[in-house]
């Protein structure tokens, strides 16, 4: 019989930025959230979740664009040379276009097995919440059977 790769179980959700996300204008950057050690651990896959509840609407098609920065020599992180430079970009994520407390799902992201911190862009046309919005990861792998 040949062997099955099947999921593993989820790890469970770890923020990734919280206050960086208060209060963050239209085109706003965030400053990089706190740092995601997936050194040891060496997940290959994740989902990242948006919560938020905008007080005014965002405009329709609004998102979010996501970036991480990444430690190869887990110690320090590249000098930045620009808002969003040396970043690499993971993925967009489309907000809804209403006040209602929001939960959204980025789609399937890899996640390289280096120590990381992640940004966030503001493309929602609303400025985010004073406080409470968070973006948390979960990651898993594949595992054989």
């Amino acid at each position: 019989m040949a062997s099955q790769v099947k999921w593993s179980a989820p790890s469970a959700l770890a923020n990734v930025l919280t206050t960086e996300l208060n209060s963050l204008a239209n085109n706003g950057v965030t400053a990089v959230g706190s740092e995601l050690d997936n050194a040891a651990t060496k997940n290959q896959y994740g989902y990242l979740q948006l919560a938020v509840t905008f007080a005014s609407a965002p405009t329709a098609g609004g998102y979010i664009n996501v970036y991480r920065v990444l430690s190869l020599d887990g110690s320090t992180y590249p000098t930045p040379t620009g808002q969003l430079e040396p970043t690499e970009w993971v993925c967009s994520i489309q907000v809804d276009d209403g006040t209602s407390a929001q939960k959204l799902n980025s789609r399937l992201i890899v996640v390289p097995p280096f120590k990381q911190k992640f940004i966030l862009e503001n493309k929602t046309g609303q400025a985010f919440p004073a406080s409470g919005s968070t973006l948390s990861i979960t990651m898993f792998n594949d595992e054989g059977q």
